[in-house]
């Protein structure tokens, strides 16, 4: 798995298989989103620790208003 020039980092690295699989959510427009939304955003969030919101137009507020859900900024 390692180059020739890269074999010095990966005696430090250790590779492995990552075992979950990214959620996708389709169907739900960021700018308006609703209490019950944010939750099922975050239980998303928290099971598969990695999602993806495809063919999003965010607006600067509507970006910022989705981070606030999740914590402080």
């Amino acid at each position: 798995m390692c180059k020739t020039y890269w074999k010095w980092i990966c005696t430090f690295l250790k590779f492995e298989p990552i075992t979950y699989v990214p959620f996708d959510i389709e169907g739900l427009d960021l700018n308006q989103l609703n209490d019950q939304s944010i939750q099922d955003i975050h239980s998303a969030l928290l099971k598969h620790q990695v999602i993806f919101f495809r063919k999003q137009q965010l607006t600067a507020q509507s970006q910022v208003q989705l981070a606030k859900t999740f914590g402080t900024l």
